[in-house]
């Protein structure tokens, strides 16, 4: 009898181990989900495939605090200077981009998959803002 006894404290022990496992990897996972602004999905996209080149600076929680209608003054205190302004757009924010094909030519020449955070802005407000991964 006393034999088994341990036994059964060796199978309650790895038993609370596994949870422990197990609620670790899923709290991992949930707050992946909801930190990033793409989810699950966009983290692991940027982890296999991405190239990006985000603005100096660039916190992903700094960039969920912008919201429609904020001036363009409040988004440069809390983002900061994008890393660049639409050549043909100046109201497209550009906070990240892929990596530059060329080092010597245009910096903004890219075949990079990467993670998207750019901010629209009409009559000096913030428009939309736009988040996604993009395939190249």
């Amino acid at each position: 009898m006393e034999k088994k006894q341990p036994q059964r404290r060796t199978v309650k022990k790895k038993i609370g181990l596994v949870i422990s496992m197990a609620s670790t990897v899923i709290g991992l996972l949930l707050f992946i989900h909801f930190y990033w602004l793409d989810g699950i999905s966009g983290a692991l996209w940027e982890l296999l495939l991405g190239d990006t080149v985000y603005s100096q600076g660039y916190r992903e929680y700094k960039f969920r605090r912008i919201h429609e209608g904020m001036t363009e003054e409040q988004v440069l205190e809390i983002v900061g200077i994008p890393l660049f302004r639409g050549s043909y757009f100046p109201f497209v924010w550009f906070y990240s981009y892929g990596k530059p094909l060329y080092k010597d030519k245009d910096p903004w020449v890219t075949d990079s998959c990467y993670t998207q955070r750019i901010i629209f802005f009409s009559g000096g407000k913030v428009s939309k803002i736009y988040h996604d991964f993009y395939f190249d």
